[in-house]
């Protein structure tokens, strides 16, 4: 069982336990939790707002940094999600009782690179020496409907937990590799240098997600509280479009002689591809298409805001 799905887990638990304690207000009046008739006559509308940092979950192999030493070549796999980044929440939600309400949220991430490199020196034979960097984020948007669980403890103390779904509004992966190449050539002579920088925007296709948290709220007034939680997305990003957004090969920009198919790539969900046709002389091509593929998306995050009752 991995951590995203244990977050789900305990969301549903703390969620269950928060009914079964509403259940437990309503024959009890005077609990420990405070009065009904007080709580009853709380803010039912709130507004948060908040931010924080969010772990790649479920991580797939995103690439590998390899390294060659006059032949000896090393290997290391880098796994990776796209969920790593810098998270932000609003929300603004509706409380039916104490207990229980329906929150309409916003996600949004600023996701940080991921990072492989290719290192390539053979200078005993020919001087050639190879660098490579490449580089690739997601950032995104998404709409977050939940139901939102509240467990009094106290006057001014609460957990809670939330379970939803993630409504991707807007996302993009970003792509970039940097290359720089130098070798002395066969015939001789001084040496030969090369560098080429390229940058591909991928879109996705609608995928729902699911979203969980659970936190702790703090009141510091009627109004105001602070709150503190862990949250956890479940999510992918199936590849629909990638356009080349820059090629520029030694000092040159190659991209405005580039044709359309070969700066933009389709990507569908299955192909179809006739040899007969194609051996036949009618030259089937698939020029700007492609199979589409999905890559892992999830995190566990954690996150501190505010928010604001009416």
């Amino acid at each position: 069982m991995n951590v995203t799905t244990k977050i789900f887990l305990a969301a549903a638990i703390a969620a269950a336990a928060g009914s079964a304690a509403t259940a437990q207000q309503h024959r009890n009046r005077q609990s420990s939790w405070g009065s009904r008739s007080s709580r009853d006559s709380e803010a039912k509308i709130y507004i948060r707002a908040g931010g924080g940092y969010s772990f790649g979950a479920g991580k797939g192999i995103s690439g590998y940094n390899e390294s060659e030493d006059d032949y000896e070549i090393t290997k290391t796999n880098v796994p990776a999600s796209l969920g790593k980044g810098i998270s932000y929440d609003l929300g603004v939600g509706y409380m039916l009782n104490p207990y229980m309400g329906f929150e309409l949220g916003a996600r949004g991430l600023i996701g940080l690179n991921t990072t492989t490199e290719m290192t390539y020196e053979m200078e005993e034979s020919s001087g050639y020496v190879y660098h490579g960097t490449n580089k690739f984020a997601y950032s995104g948007f998404a709409l977050v409907p939940a139901l939102r669980v509240v467990a009094p403890v106290g006057e001014t103390f609460s957990f809670y937990s939330r379970v939803g779904v993630s409504l991707p509004l807007f996302g993009k992966v970003t792509y970039s590799h940097e290359g720089n190449e130098s070798h002395i050539p066969m015939t001789g002579g001084e040496l030969e240098q090369y560098n080429s920088s390229q940058a591909v925007e991928y879109t996705s296709y609608f995928k729902v997600g699911y979203s969980a948290a659970l936190g702790v709220e703090v009141a510091l007034g009627e109004h105001f509280s602070l709150f503190g939680e862990v949250n956890g997305l479940v999510a992918s990003f199936e590849v629909k479009k990638a356009t080349l957004t820059k090629s520029i090969e030694n000092g040159k920009d190659e991209l405005a002689g580039m044709s359309e198919s070969e700066k933009v790539t389709e990507y569908t969900k299955e192909q179809t591809f006739d040899y007969d046709r194609y051996y036949d002389g009618d030259r089937v091509t698939d020029d700007g298409k492609a199979v589409s593929f999905t890559l892992p998306a999830s995190s566990i995050g954690i996150a501190v805001g505010v928010a604001l009752k009416f």
